[in-house]
């Protein structure tokens, strides 16, 4: 099966870059702005296809999917090419070993941090947010329906079979792709699901890392060279999100992100902006705010943090240029200053109050909320954030890289950063406006905040980490050459700095990303942070230990899958975990998500009442009527005390389901079909 993990990794590969990078390169971007934005090109058209295909009826697979964007972007590009006049820089063969570098790194990391992690390649996460991807992955996969509009997890089923009325908008780009990868691979959807998270984290984010240092560091291929090591350093992004939630379309449109502002960076390098410059950045942005409003809309206000400084940076240099050779004094300096940040925050309020983003930036969840203000200052200030590790040595790094910059009146790369690190405070310690106003297009998540601050520091830490080598490439020069006049012991050697640029990253490395270790004297176990990471992620995907979908209960679905007619309706208490058993087995369950909001009248029966169906004439009706055959039940008798539930699980919600948890084996209308533990399949008498 690991054979089938790889090929779906370099399928994924493939379907993200080849379209995305002939769209770029129509765009006359250069090879590797054009490779590391492909993603962003791939997935806003592939989403757009699938919408267009679903309101025309076309089920979607891979080849209708990539084959016409293939040529269109082909095409596209086969008439820029002929028409343009612009030729895209030339890349140089240092340029493309750093990149080279930075996927390196990336999927060494992945391997060491995450497969590794997996006690298999079909390994899942039991956690809330694996109901929606999970199911939802295997609803495009067996109907063809790839809409982001038109998403539900029953898509695949007869219109009057669903639980749940109806189908709704959702943020599905991550969904669309992982469904591509299965139309070519035939897999498991957790194997595909595994596969398109390592190509996302080992080879997407890295690449797209590359070209944002890049375009913020052009004169400085040291800086650049150095942020491979630093990109995935952060326990916070993007191993955070394999854990969290699984927050994995936020994975994706994070990923995704660098890449974008790269291209941001580059256009307002020049403030007019070139005609040239300015149609294809337009181009460029429209299909970026695709991309990124279908993996994950937050990425979008991401986006617009960084660009504050940036556009305040380079309009106050436009503003200070036209005031002619004295520049702009004092007084004209505050009044810009006030203007652009009454703009700003007008902007910000307006978008904060906006009625269709309400739900997010007023959503809070209280267990989040539980740090003093001196506890939540110790996480940021430590890099610790979830983990409540702290990353000591990233932090001495990222301060004297943010000493740099402010030194080098570059501030406004510290500031992105800085704002996340204090809106973290905030959604760890206070509930209320405060923090909604300042995180909530993040849901107030602190672990989204994190990832934030995550991306942000980056480029500080790995100026950090450059000045550290330099600085001792010339301790070096000194110690070596005491005679040398004073200006050329400034400027290091090659050598030297090669030297100290080595040895310097080799002990970042080797303690940033250090596994955990026994102390063999005392058989102590001391935690790092990298360590701790690999710990949760392994015990979050562990399929040997009690989960609430757990292996024991998966094979007694595949019995049972085994001892019905195939696509038989099988009734099910999603809260036991029976939730996953469709995206995960292909279970033809009722239930398909964990709080139906918009239950039908026939499923609303059956929840509260199907253990009196001898009694009651509408439930028997109700059964008929959605061609229920059978019930499954994977924990009979379970209490909330001695059960195994999803996250925040209350005895409310388990009522919600006593009609269907209420069957027993003497319960009148049912018969035993298969019955081992607390597990049971009864078929409906």
């Amino acid at each position: 099966m690991w054979a089938t993990f790889f090929t779906c990794m370099a399928v994924a590969t493939l379907f993200l870059y080849v379209p995305g990078f002939l769209f770029g390169k129509a765009l006359r971007f250069d090879s590797l702005l054009a490779l590391a934005c492909a993603p962003v090109a791939s997935v806003a058209a592939f989403a757009l296809v699938a919408v267009v295909y679903g309101a025309v009826g076309i089920p979607c697979t891979w080849l209708n999917m990539l084959l016409p964007l293939v040529i269109a972007f082909g095409a596209l590009f086969a008439v820029a090419r002929y028409r343009s006049s612009d030729k895209p820089a030339r890349i140089t063969r240092a340029e493309w070993m750093t990149a080279a570098l930075y996927v390196a790194i990336g999927l060494a990391l992945c391997l060491f941090v995450f497969v590794k992690s997996l006690d298999g390649p079909a390994s899942f996460h039991c956690r809330n947010d694996n109901v929606t991807h999970l199911n939802l992955v295997r609803a495009f996969h067996e109907s063809g329906i790839w809409s982001t509009l038109t998403t539900s997890n029953f898509l695949a089923s007869d219109p009057g079979e669903g639980s749940y009325a109806g189908t709704g908008f959702y943020p599905a780009a991550w969904h669309v792709v992982v469904a591509l990868v299965l139309s070519f691979v035939e897999c498991d959807v957790t194997v595909a699901v595994n596969a398109m998270n390592a190509v996302v984290t080992g080879v997407v984010y890295p690449l797209s890392m590359a070209v944002f240092m890049r375009a913020l560091f052009p004169k400085k291929p040291l800086v650049v060279a150095v942020g491979a090591f630093v990109a995935l350093g952060f326990t916070a992004f993007p191993w955070g999100f394999l854990i969290k939630g699984p927050l994995f379309p936020n994975l994706l449109s994070f990923a995704l992100l660098p890449s974008v502002l790269a291209v941001l960076v580059n256009a307002l390098e020049r403030i007019p902006i070139p005609k040239s410059t300015l149609v294809r950045s337009v181009a460029f942005a429209l299909v970026s705010i695709v991309a990124l409003a279908l993996s994950q809309a937050n990425a979008l206000f991401t986006a617009f943090v960084f660009a504050v400084p940036l556009v305040c940076c380079r309009l106050h240099g436009y503003f200070v240029a036209k005031q002619g050779k004295h520049g702009a004094g004092p007084k004209a300096n505050a009044t810009f200053y006030v203007v652009y940040a009454v703009v700003v925050a007008l902007l910000w309020a307006a978008m904060f109050k906006f009625p269709a983003l309400s739900k997010v930036t007023t959503y809070e969840l209280p267990q989040d909320v539980n740090l003093s203000i001196v506890n939540a200052l110790f996480n940021t200030v430590s890099f610790s954030f979830m983990t409540a590790f702290p990353q000591w040595l990233l932090v001495g790094v990222t301060a004297i890289g943010a000493v740099c910059l402010v030194a080098s009146k570059k501030t406004w790369m510290v500031l992105p950063g800085a704002y996340m690190l204090v809106a973290y405070v905030l959604t760890k310690s206070v509930l209320g406006l405060p923090k909604q106003l300042l995180a909530g297009f993040w849901y107030s998540d602190p672990w989204r905040i994190a990832a934030c601050a995550a991306l942000f520091l980056v480029p500080v830490a790995a100026v950090g980490l450059a000045a550290l080598a330099t600085t001792a490439a010339n301790w070096i020069g000194r110690l070596t050459a005491p005679d040398e006049k004073a200006s050329n012991r400034h400027r290091p050697t090659r050598r030297n700095l090669a030297l100290c640029s080595v040895s310097v990253l080799l002990a970042f490395s080797l303690v940033n990303y250090f596994p955990s270790y026994t102390e063999l004297r005392n058989d102590d176990k001391f935690v790092t942070s990298f360590g701790y990471i690999k710990a949760r992620l392994a015990d979050s995907y562990s399929q040997s230990r009690e989960q609430v979908y757990s292996a024991k209960e998966e094979a007694f679905v595949k019995k049972a899958q085994d001892a019905i007619p195939e696509d038989a309706l099988v009734v099910n208490a999603p809260i036991d975990g029976s939730v996953l058993a469709y995206g995960i087995d292909g279970l033809n369950t009722y239930f398909r998500y964990k709080f139906p909001e918009e239950l039908t009248e026939e499923s609303a029966l059956i929840r509260g009442w199907l253990n009196q169906i001898s009694e009651k004439p509408d439930v028997r009706a109700a059964v008929e009527s959605v061609g229920a055959e059978y019930v499954l039940l994977l924990d009979q008798g379970a209490t909330l005390e001695d059960g195994k539930w999803f996250t925040y699980q209350t005895q409310k919600g388990l009522d919600c389901w006593r009609g269907i948890t209420g069957i027993t084996d003497e319960t009148p209308g049912f018969e035993v079909v298969l019955a081992e533990d607390d597990m049971r399949l009864y078929r409906i008498l």
